[in-house]
């Protein structure tokens, strides 16, 4: 019980009740998240102020980086006009700012969105060397993204249709 009162003593700048310590919290969080978006929109501006092209710029957060994606608007324009359905062009240029440390998790979600992507490029589905290339652009070096491409097979969630090439199962 003196422990107690101990930690409510050195917590007392906090607020005094758990309502307000909620409040603070709340406003705390408020203002990371401003702070967050505030981030990705200089980010944002200085991308498009650098590429020397026309293009549509994404950011988004991942930890402590950001993952910028431009598609080139000429590009999407010019396949639109041939197709009454919507285009999505699945070879932007993409590229990460900041620290790209993963954990195991994020890595396999990673290589396994980049197996998805690079398989609509593909009949035969994604090729295994097109995927370590590409996973450089994503901030995974060569070995790290053949360790997690084995790890995928083993728990069966990509399969080889035919040598060295993959689908997501």
């Amino acid at each position: 019980m003196a422990e107690n009162k101990s930690e409510e003593s050195s917590n007392s700048d906090v607020g005094s009740g758990p309502f307000q310590k909620l409040e603070i919290a709340t406003d705390h969080e408020d203002r990371a998240e401003r702070l967050r978006a505030e981030a990705k929109h200089e980010v944002l501006e200085k991308v498009d102020e650098k590429i020397p092209f026309e293009c549509r710029v994404t950011v988004t957060l991942k930890g402590k980086a950001f993952n910028v994606t431009c598609t080139p608007d000429k590009l999407q324009k010019d396949i639109d006009d041939d197709f009454d359905e919507e285009v999505n062009v699945t070879t932007p240029i993409r590229f990460t700012i900041g620290d790209q440390d993963r954990d195991q998790g994020e890595r396999i979600k990673s290589i396994k969105e980049l197996i998805s992507d690079i398989e609509l490029e593909y009949d035969e589905g994604a090729p295994v060397e097109v995927i370590l290339e590409r996973a450089a652009d994503i901030g995974m070096d060569r070995s790290k993204a053949e360790h997690e491409i084995e790890k995928l097979k083993q728990k069966g969630e990509v399969y080889e249709p035919i040598t060295d090439y993959l689908r997501p199962t």
